[in-house]
């Protein structure tokens, strides 16, 4: 069902009497235009007299079906998209296809009311060799809980379900929409999943609000958690008590939950599903085999996992043993030289697969699938790629992130507070000098008066999208803003005459009823700033157009600056001015995309439609642990 409010109805007609009274004085100025003004007056103040009550306007059955179908097909394809096409396909796991043990853990999980499910005596229980990640999802009711130790292919495995589901819920409609999430993410200990979760399907899937509530109090989500080892360890246990309330809320809604070994074995909550798995280590023979079908290139690797016992314990895992199928081919026996600890094997490894990443594309395995032809030499150098990962990778881990978009950056990545402070006071500096420049030090100190009343502020907001909301605007013009907005009116009345001020106080008044937004998905890097400036450029030189025509010059392009920064250019100066200061002190490149891309042709990191991620967690970890600690 459609609806209007009566209420806003009489706010429209209200509208309509200011626009025609404002035409009306401009062709033939007198004292007739003011009744039609006092008529919109009249209506405004009506409209907030009577119910809000709405007239509906039936909407067909058909209509209705082909919306919610078109949604879910948008939400299928985009999770296709993110997912399956820009991460499982192109993960390293394709390069080493090693068919994994499944085990049996009902150990790990509880039922309904609490009791562990364990058979007596037979706690675990290897499953069918060859068995489908599909068929355990089915067999064990649609929840699960996987488990592995660190490079297992845990991830890969809940993006193949994803794969197989994804398909499912194509051919049969009555099949749930299943979408992944990175429980990474969920950061207050006291918020609910299904809060959570509609936060993330708008942010990250660009989901608007009511479909996201919509779908999940109705239960047409397959829910698919990844990382609940990524949770801060202090809210882990809220964590799994908050899935486990959820479960009990939504008990139809199938639900995966991916999670290292170590880490939930140290958890007192047990997770509320019906079954739970843990991946295998590769076996000597899975090894051995996968090794020989590789070639004479790794013999040398071959000699060493029958000799260094640490180095056979890393090879265990799929991505371990494909990155060192990676860094050791054709190196000698005298390379592999064995190391004391499990830690310091694999930072040799890592080291060891960073160094083959970086040589010519000739002598490389893996080919580089960057854009850019031109010699490694003359882009960017070693030490200087290294440092800027090791940068991105901390920083990333400490704000929780597994995927990295350029425009989300904020100044609170800046290592100490002064530096944050720098890039908020670049930004207003910049904009003052720019009014002043512009339209003299009256109109200057006027326009930065306004925005700092009305627009700074000191995180980078991108304004991707605009719309107007009457709610918006009817919640923003009370108490004091509604004065401020009335004084500034009666300012420029005195400036500019009853109807210019007038239609000024409106215009802001409209103004406050602007709702920005994400858009609907991103297609290529820093995607978000590029569209504010489109905003900033489109709706300023609207506004400045509009009110020169009624208000005169000077203050329609003071006021069309003023309406530009406040819908996405100030994102854009503030964005700018951080990456100068990123650039400054040697955290990253000014051409971040172009670094990026070339940082995702040598296998460092994946692109995922507009942003990134580091091909494995591992690999985050280590880069990540490159960079040293700093004084905040």
């Amino acid at each position: 069902m459609l609806s209007i409010s009566k209420r806003l109805i009489l706010q429209v007609i209200a509208v309509v009497f200011w626009i025609v009274s404002i035409a009306w004085y401009r062709s033939e100025p007198g004292f007739e235009p003011l009744i039609t003004v006092l008529a919109g007056i009249a209506a405004l103040i009506r409209s907030f007299s009577i119910s809000d009550a709405h007239i509906s306007i039936p909407t067909s059955e058909k209509t209705k079906s082909a919306r919610e179908k078109r949604n879910r097909q948008s939400m299928l394809e985009l999770v296709s998209n993110s997912w399956v096409k820009g991460v499982l396909e192109q993960s390293l796991h394709d390069e080493v296809l090693i068919e994994l043990g499944l085990e049996e853990r009902r150990d790990a999980v509880y039922n309904r009311q609490g009791i562990e499910l364990q058979r007596p005596g037979h706690p675990k229980q290897m499953l069918p060799q060859g068995m489908k990640i599909m068929d355990v999802f089915d067999e064990m009711g649609q929840t699960l809980l996987i488990l592995g130790e660190p490079g297992s292919g845990k991830t890969t495995m809940l993006l193949e379900l994803a794969r197989d589901t994804i398909a499912r819920a194509e051919e049969d409609p009555q099949h749930r929409i299943p979408v992944v999430f990175n429980l990474s993410s969920w950061t207050d200990a006291k918020q609910p999943i299904a809060d959570w979760l509609v936060g993330e399907l708008k942010t990250k899937y660009y989901t608007p609000k009511k479909i996201a509530s919509d779908w999940i109090e109705n239960d047409d989500l397959l829910l698919l958690f990844d990382g609940l080892d990524e949770v801060s360890s202090g809210s882990r246990e809220a964590c799994a008590c908050a899935i486990n309330d959820f479960r009990r809320e939504h008990g139809l809604t199938p639900l995966v939950v991916c999670c290292r070994s170590e880490e939930y074995e140290i958890l007192e909550t047990r997770l509320d599903l019906k079954g739970a798995i843990s991946l295998q280590p590769l076996t000597k023979e899975r090894i051995d085999d996968y090794l020989d079908q590789m070639g004479p290139e790794l013999a040398s690797l071959r000699a060493a996992l029958k000799d260094d016992p640490i180095l056979y314990e890393l090879a265990q895992t799929p991505l371990m043993l494909s990155i060192m199928t990676l860094a050791y081919r054709g190196r000698s026996v005298h390379d592999l030289q064995p190391l004391e600890t499990v830690d310091a094997r694999r930072k040799h490894i890592f080291d060891n697969y960073v160094e083959c990443m970086f040589m010519p594309r000739t002598h490389r395995t893996i080919p580089d699938v960057s854009d850019d032809k031109r010699p490694d030499d003359e882009r960017f150098s070693k030490e200087k790629t290294i440092h800027w990962l090791s940068w991105l990778a901390k920083r990333m881990s400490e704000h929780g992130q597994t995927v990295f978009l350029i425009e989300k950056m904020q100044p609170t990545w800046m290592p100490t507070r002064a530096q944050q402070r720098i890039v908020t006071i670049g930004a207003a500096v910049i904009i003052a000098v720019a009014f002043g420049l512009l339209f003299g030090l009256y109109y200057g100190l006027l326009g930065g008066l306004l925005f700092g009343l009305f627009g700074y502020s000191k995180d980078i907001r991108p304004i991707e999208t605009l719309r107007f909301s009457w709610s918006e605007m009817r919640t923003e013009l009370v108490g004091v803003k509604l004065l401020v907005w009335l004084l500034t009116g009666l300012f420029f009345g005195l400036a500019f005459g009853l109807l210019g001020g007038l239609f000024l106080w409106l215009f802001f008044g409209m103004l406050s009823g602007m709702i920005s937004g994400e858009i609907v998905a991103r297609t290529f890097p820093n995607e978000g700033i590029h569209r504010s400036v489109r905003s900033a450029l489109l709706f300023g030189m609207f506004s400045g157009l509009l009110v020169w025509l009624f208000a005169g010059v000077p203050i329609g392009p003071l006021l069309g600056l003023l309406f530009g920064l406040l819908f996405g250019g100030l994102a854009c100066i503030q964005h700018l001015v951080l990456r100068i200061m990123f650039w400054q002190n040697g955290s990253a490149p000014l051409n971040y995309v172009r670094f990026l891309d070339y940082a995702a042709g040598h296998i460092f990191l994946r692109k995922v439609g507009g942003g990134y991620i580091f091909v494995h967690r591992l690999l985050l970890e280590y880069f990540a642990s490159l960079e040293p600690e700093e004084d905040g």
